[in-house]
């Protein structure tokens, strides 16, 4: 399930993790020519208010949630490439006591706006990346890539022995999915807390009238849309995990079934998004754009902050530093097996 909540490093996605509440909205505002704006609002609550005041176990005094929705705005900015110019940038603690960041960004070019790689396997986030081409008689089509993230296929890891397929017989293969399934069982309780609450929807506005849409919600004659949910995404992961065929591939390939790159993207995709193919429009452009590129980037540019400009540094040092380690990664998820049994271990007091 890699690449599903963007712009989060390993150290914000375990924070999101135990908080299983994650909003977004992305807007992006695009002219015929390639060129547009991207418009992004992240919320997060408390991941410490999960655990129901454990978070407060080492004896201090708890998380900095100013210094978090920091965090949060500088992973948002280094895990996004294309962009030319960044405006509007703000961070802190809204009335609702949510976490949030927001900012503006500019792009000449959507065909090569995305999401950088993430670092927490599992938790890096919907790809952020259209492809822009024109058909032969002049119609303009947009084409999203799977927000699965769908990759070349899993490797075995050194040492991990996955038993080939003829060294099972039908009656094993039958035992495997039937552990499988019930392994699942037992952990969507515990899922379902933990990506219960997560909202993301992505909208696109363009210079044009758009003929037909797949994959995506038609709300105007010029605008489209998706949405994932958390609820969504566990119905998803259940028909899949339901899906006799699907796990027989998965048994005999040594894939975790829950990992979708691994065991079926396209399929994830289709079951998430209700439809089979990619998210997809089909416009006939307008030579008038939606807005000046040009000159709202040489406005941005002119008018950014001390702050902003070492915001930006920052997030150019955390573009730079990469994905975490696979020692950090295993030293995260063993915190995270810590916090989840404070949370099962039964309260005497």
């Amino acid at each position: 399930m890699k690449r599903f909540l963007a712009y989060l490093s390993a150290g914000a996605a375990a924070l999101l993790t135990l908080s299983g509440c994650l909003e977004m909205d992305q807007g992006l505002q695009l002219n015929a020519d390639g060129s547009g704006k991207m418009k992004v609002e992240m919320k997060m609550a408390n991941p410490m208010a999960a655990l129901g005041g454990l978070g407060d176990l080492g004896g201090g005094e708890g998380p900095n949630l100013d210094e978090m929705a920091r965090e949060m705005a500088v992973e948002m900015l280094a895990n996004m490439q294309g962009v030319e110019v960044w405006s509007d940038v703000s961070y802190g603690v809204g009335d609702d006591g949510k976490m949030f960041c927001r900012a503006t960004g500019y792009f000449p070019d959507i065909s090569k706006l995305e999401s950088a790689e993430g670092a927490e396997e599992g938790m890096s986030g919907p790809e952020i990346a259209w492809k822009s081409s024109k058909t032969a008689d002049g119609k303009w089509v947009l084409e999203m890539a799977n927000p699965m993230g769908a990759e070349e296929g899993a490797e075995k890891e050194q040492g991990d022995e996955k038993p080939e397929p003829n060294e099972m017989t039908d009656e094993e293969i039958a035992d495997a999915i039937k552990a499988k399934r019930a392994e699942f069982q037992a952990t969507k309780a515990m899922m379902g807390m933990f990506v219960g609450g997560i909202k993301i929807r992505s909208s696109i506005q363009v210079a044009g009238s758009i003929d037909s849409v797949n994959n995506l919600k038609k709300d105007s004659d010029n605008e489209a849309s998706m949405e994932i949910t958390g609820a969504k995404l566990l119905e998803a992961m259940e028909k899949l995990v339901m899906d006799d065929e699907l796990m027989k591939k998965a048994v005999l390939s040594g894939a975790d079934p829950t990992d979708m790159d691994a065991v079926s993207p396209d399929k994830f995709s289709e079951l998430l998004l209700g439809g089979e193919g990619p998210s997809r429009l089909v416009i006939t452009p307008s030579e008038k754009p939606l807005f000046d590129y040009a000159a709202e980037v040489k406005k941005a540019k002119a008018s950014q902050s001390d702050d902003l400009k070492k915001l930006l540094e920052d997030a150019k040092k955390k573009a730079e530093e990469g994905p975490a380690s696979e020692e950090d990664l295993e030293e995260l998820r063993k915190e995270l097996d810590g916090l989840k049994g404070e949370i099962d271990r039964p309260s005497f007091q």
